[in-house]
């Protein structure tokens, strides 16, 4: 009878084991992504890490801040944290540096990071999500991840002398193991992240509205500037541009008045340097100066003539880029007009200046 009763406990036990064991194996492995205020970014980053690292049995989970600075000590405290909640891989983007860091919370505590490409969040997202994978599939090249540069000079710092203790007494040599049994194991897969490809801007419209004088500020005249530029290449744009002045008012020559109407059409070859958020350009610029000129004088019939200069000069444009396809712009130019106009009102002599200066503001608006 008491060999019935302990046989039933020892398979009560057995069972129980084997339940707490099968609990444990599928206890699925988790990847934590930590935030650092970029909310956009981060969820597109979880979702691409859903999709890519769904068929590997891993679970994305969210929460907790991640650390702003980077030293053994946080380091230290995080993988602690990521062992007893169970993460595999704890992963966050930097707060100051475009990079994208990787924790594995093992004995080492080994933290990697990868460079985060500028543009597409999405396509950033799923290249990001290829790496993280590539960092937890089996047999799989992390050449892409480099050690943090603060946690390499941490890491390389002389530690603190040690007092020498004499070496315990050498253990009797254990028996060899056995043979290891012969395996063959699948050859390793190669995961290749492409990175997105630039889009293109074929066609850029900028209107602007502001003012153009020449050393004489009775010659100042306000009105609209439209500019059409095509990028030829990541570093230069060739554009054209007109100017449609609203108010132009007649300057007075003793006791005659010169009224003038200024028509410029000039075309120009820029240099370019374009960021995220910003684009700044520049370079050489040539017009042709359409002037009509009407001459009034007392006791006489207006005179009126048409004349022609060549502007010569350069040009420099800022862009801030709100949207991928709308910017705000403000420009600044000058040009030499050759050649230089002087007439004769009233017998005083009305001089169009040899120089003039451009400003304008307005909105620039990109064609894909």
């Amino acid at each position: 009878m008491k060999s019935r009763h302990e046989a039933a406990a020892v398979r009560t036990l057995v069972c129980s084991l084997l339940m707490v064991g099968l609990a444990g194996a599928d206890e699925p492995r988790r990847i934590h992504v930590l935030s650092a205020g970029d909310k956009a970014r981060e969820t597109v980053l979880v979702d691409a890490l859903r999709i890519y690292t769904r068929d590997l049995g891993r679970t994305v989970v969210t929460g907790g801040a991640a650390p702003a600075v980077l030293d053994p000590a946080e380091i230290e405290r995080l993988s602690a944290d990521a062992r007893k909640n169970g993460d595999e891989v704890v992963v966050w983007l930097g707060h100051e540096r475009p990079v994208l860091y990787a924790l594995r919370p093992d004995a080492a505590a080994e933290l990697r990071e990868t460079a985060v490409e500028p543009g597409d969040p999405l396509s950033t997202a799923r290249t990001l999500a290829l790496k993280v994978r590539a960092l937890i599939a089996p047999h799989v090249d992390e050449a892409a991840w480099a050690v943090p540069p603060e946690v390499a000079a941490a890491a390389t710092e002389t530690p603190p002398a040690q007092v020498e203790e004499p070496p315990p007494p050498p253990l009797p040599a254990p028996p060899p193991p056995p043979p290891p049994p012969t395996e063959t194991r699948p050859a390793p897969v190669a995961v290749t992240a492409v990175a997105p490809r630039p889009r293109r801007t074929w066609l850029e419209l900028t209107a602007a509205y502001g003012f153009t004088t020449s050393y004489d500020a009775r010659f100042i005249r306000t009105g609209f500037a439209v500019r059409l530029a095509v990028p030829l290449s990541r570093l230069f744009a060739l554009s054209a541009d007109a100017a449609f002045f609203v108010y132009q008012p007649p300057a007075g020559f003793g006791p005659g008045t010169l009224a003038t109407q200024i028509w410029p059409v000039g075309l120009a070859l820029s240099a370019r340097i374009r960021r995220p958020r910003w684009q700044l350009e520049g370079g050489p610029r040539v017009s042709l100066q359409i002037i009509d000129v009407t001459a009034k004088q007392p006791g006489r019939p207006n005179e009126s003539a048409q004349l022609y200069s060549a502007g010569l000069g350069a040009f420099v444009q800022a862009a801030w880029l709100f949207s991928r396809h709308a910017a705000l712009t403000a420009s600044f130019g000058v040009e030499a007009l050759v050649p230089r106009q002087r007439l004769e009102v009233a017998g005083s002599q009305a001089d169009l200046g040899w120089v003039q200066f451009a400003v304008n503001a307005g909105f620039m608006f990109s064609i894909p």
